[in-house]
């Protein structure tokens, strides 16, 4: 699990922090990136967040990964 530990160190010290979805790697998985500010820096998290989402949103390679429902359902009922 020490592998994780660039995302969880940031909730342990409570920091405001937001994780933003940000297009697919080359293996076509769905990835993200984390920000984070000062204590008491919420709003303005908030606000980073939603400004990089939609410059996100604008770009074929970085805009938000959506699920295949219908892949995601045939893959459950494979390992049920």
């Amino acid at each position: 699990m020490r592998w994780l530990s660039p995302t969880y160190v940031l909730t342990m010290v409570l920091p405001p922090a937001c994780s933003i979805p940000c297009g697919r790697d080359h293996k076509n998985m769905p990835f993200g990136i984390q920000i984070s500010a000062a204590r008491g820096s919420d709003r303005f998290i908030l606000s980073a967040a939603k400004a990089l989402e939609k410059v996100f949103s604008g770009d074929e390679k970085t805009v938000r990964a959506i699920p295949e429902i219908s892949k995601l359902q045939e893959n459950s009922n494979e390992h049920a």
